[in-house]
């Protein structure tokens, strides 16, 4: 493992702790400093918070503006698509909903599953396809999957990976050949080199792209 090297501050912010410290470990391993922010202690918490979008604003700022960051990596699907972030902070905020209108354009939309932490996400997430023209929404098959969420969170990596690859069978089972985490939650890079089904990780790609553009102008 690479060694962090100074950056500036960079603050990675995510529905719960989980997500959060998920998201900041991998700029770490990778060389980058990053302090993680929870927007709630746990999912349930969370999940009902999305429904007043004011009140997520308003949790955000008073737990990222104290710290001063120059950069904010949305590393949450959920919290990505419930404010609008780049008309609020559009300098220094990387966030996910760009990357959806590239998975959604170029996926098969009849054999993808997209799996969600809840409920308020599958409206938004039809909403902005709507929005902005890219397909009809009762073409997207998504899932909310709360329970699953909840399971992560208090499991070991080793079994966190046993519960998601079985998640992953039974999509597979139900016959979609094409599956989009939209929850950070279930992100794991060996899920890019499965050959049977096709995994979009609009998480992965994004720290991805933050680290390459971030070592890149060193």
């Amino acid at each position: 493992m690479s060694s962090p090297k100074p950056f500036s501050n960079i603050v990675v912010v995510g529905g719960t702790p989980f997500d959060s410290a998920k998201g900041a470990n991998y700029l770490r391993t990778h060389g980058i400093n990053a302090s993680a922010i929870g927007i709630s202690t746990e999912p349930a918490e969370q999940s009902a918070l999305y429904q007043h979008p004011d009140l997520v604003k308003q949790r955000f700022d008073e737990k990222v503006n104290p710290t001063n960051c120059s950069e904010i990596i949305v590393f949450c699907n959920s919290l990505s698509f419930v404010v609008p972030w780049r008309e609020i902070y559009p300098t220094k905020i990387y966030e996910l909903t760009a990357y959806y209108k590239a998975i959604f354009t170029t996926a098969k939309l009849k054999t993808l599953a997209v799996i969600v932490a809840e409920e308020t996400t599958i409206t938004n997430l039809k909403d902005f396809v709507l929005s902005h023209g890219i397909c009809d929404p009762n073409d997207l098959k998504i899932f909310s999957r709360l329970d699953i969420i909840n399971q992560l969170e208090a499991l070991s990596e080793k079994d966190q990976l046993r519960l998601l690859r079985k998640m992953i069978k039974e999509y597979q089972n139900l016959g979609f050949t094409e599956i989009l985490m939209g929850c950070t939650h279930l992100d794991q890079e060996e899920f890019e080199e499965l050959t049977d089904v096709k995994v979009y990780q609009p998480g992965l790609t994004m720290l991805r792209e933050f680290i390459n553009d971030h070592t890149a102008s060193r």
